[in-house]
């Protein structure tokens, strides 16, 4: 639970500052990767005991089994090529649909009517910060 909450903290602080000019202003690209259960040497000390490796294994991953810590290599290699230059903002979930499988409806979100007015706002500001 706390491991989640702190995966969704980042999301939100790498969301919100990743726009900022000490960020994208300065040509840097903020973004995060959100692991699922991977097979690491520290997941592996935790599988010691037949009920922790259930446990474990319990996590809904769609796709099935554990990911590899490659799987996250690649994306990370991905995330820092002139193939991902505007990407930004972005946390990328590499859980095997665990994300997806708990949270379907969660984004894209609508945006309400109210705060419309606020992104006509902010869209004027950014072309006037230019």
């Amino acid at each position: 639970m706390i491991y989640g909450a702190a995966k969704t903290a980042v999301s939100l602080w790498v969301r919100q500052n990743a726009v900022r000019a000490d960020w994208a202003g300065a040509g840097i690209r903020l973004n995060a990767i959100a692991p699922g259960a991977i097979r690491t040497p520290m997941l592996e000390d935790l599988m010691t005991t037949e009920a922790e490796r259930k446990r474990i294994e319990a996590v809904p991953a769609p796709i099935g089994g554990l990911g590899d810590a490659s799987q996250i290599g690649d994306w990370v290699v991905f995330m820092l090529s002139d193939a991902a230059d505007y990407l930004v903002g972005t946390t990328v979930f590499v859980d095997g649909g665990s994300d997806a499988y708990f949270r379907p409806t969660a984004w894209p979100k609508a945006v309400p009517m109210w705060d419309l007015v606020g992104y006509f706002r902010r869209l004027r500001a950014f072309g006037n910060d230019r």
